[in-house]
């Protein structure tokens, strides 16, 4: 099959990551596989990309450019899938492909437009236009087919968990996970306000003998580094800015610690996981599928906020036989999240959607 992903840019995030694996993978299993990236903004997945030699077509417009859809309708020429990813693409995509069936991945439990009348027209349009629609998780599934229901489009949702890249498992940094003090916790995403990590900062400055290294870059860095500043804990909590081999940074910590507000799955908990570190994160629909409570980490109420962050990662800190366990269980349950049963699993639904 030809396949084309596009996505709005190959920023860094969960969604471009994966889209870069997806491709990687698929190729490998014969198939003609390329990426189609709209907007300008470039990160760690594109360097990715380049490096394994992935055919990436990089329009440079703006989102908003109409000027993109000329360049969007000439690069999507000849597909026989178009594999959607993220709003506008959602949007962009349906105007100007022709010829191939569309798939479109749906990555996040809520999104803004979902409560302004005034999207629910291009929603219904963009929606139609999909032979085939996808949830990362079954808490993203349950959320987008109600609302689908709501606009009176009756596409069933199928659920593909994400995948996490091959090095992930082959690395020599796979192992059974100890812990001593102090506790070394990494986080990792875009420092914005769904990721939340001012609460991270909050929480691991009331935990004595906790340390936390924040990867990532975004509009709220200098927000966190003040934060980081009033409360005095610069010698126990660092933002360490992108990088380009988050692997080896997870294996010089003991645990991951994710605030997010909401996750439709976690692309960066399974990668811990593959690794040997139990996760600490929200006990909210996705990132509950993707760490098991008790097993292989420990999640928090995020009702209670900060108090609660801060209980569940002293209980991981103080039990030091259960976050042995949970290590092992971590590097057993990560295998559910190898980027070839994915891209399988897409496979399928592809040669599926040529039939109709």
């Amino acid at each position: 099959m030809k396949i084309i992903h596009v996505i709005n840019s190959l920023a860094t995030g969960g969604a471009e990551t994966l889209v870069v694996d997806l491709a990687t993978s698929m190729r490998s299993l014969g198939h003609d596989v390329k990426i189609v990236a709209i907007g300008r903004t470039r990160g760690v997945p594109l360097d990715v990309a380049r490096a394994r030699e992935l055919r990436v077509n990089l329009l440079g417009r703006s989102t908003r450019d109409l000027g993109a859809l000329l360049a969007l309708r000439k690069s999507l020429r000849g597909a026989d899938i178009v594999h959607v990813h993220l709003f506008p693409s959602l949007y962009l995509v349906p105007l100007v492909a022709r010829g191939a069936v569309l798939h479109y991945t749906e990555h996040s439990t809520w999104n803004r437009r979902r409560d302004k009348r005034i999207f629910r027209v291009p929603d219904r349009f963009a929606y139609r236009k999909y032979s085939r629609i996808i949830a990362i998780s079954e808490g993203v599934r349950k959320p987008l087919q109600k609302y689908l229901a709501k606009l009176g489009v009756h596409s069933s949702v199928a659920v593909v968990a994400n995948g996490i890249g091959d090095a992930f498992f082959s690395s020599k940094l796979r192992r059974h996970r100890d812990v001593k003090p102090p506790l070394k916790l990494i986080a990792v995403g875009t420092l914005d306000n769904r990721k939340n990590f001012g609460d991270a900062i909050r929480a691991v400055a009331q935990c004595p003998l906790v340390q936390l290294t924040i990867v990532g870059v975004g509009p709220e860095r200098d927000l966190l580094q003040n934060l980081i500043a009033t409360l005095h804990v610069s010698d126990r909590i660092r933002l360490h800015g992108p990088s380009d081999d988050v692997a080896a940074l997870m294996d010089q910590h003991h645990a991951l610690l994710s605030t997010s507000r909401f996750e439709g799955f976690s692309l960066v908990a399974a990668e811990a996981m593959a690794l040997g570190l139990p996760v600490i994160g929200p006990d909210v629909d996705g990132f509950n599928e993707s760490v098991i409570d008790q097993t292989t980490g420990l999640l928090f109420d995020q009702s209670r906020g900060v108090p609660d962050i801060v209980e569940t990662i002293l209980e991981l800190q103080a039990n030091v036989g259960a976050f042995a366990e949970m290590s092992e269980n971590a590097l057993e349950h990560a295998l559910k999240f190898q980027i070839q049963r994915a891209a399988e699993s897409y496979l399928a639904i592809y040669a599926d959607s040529l039939q109709d």
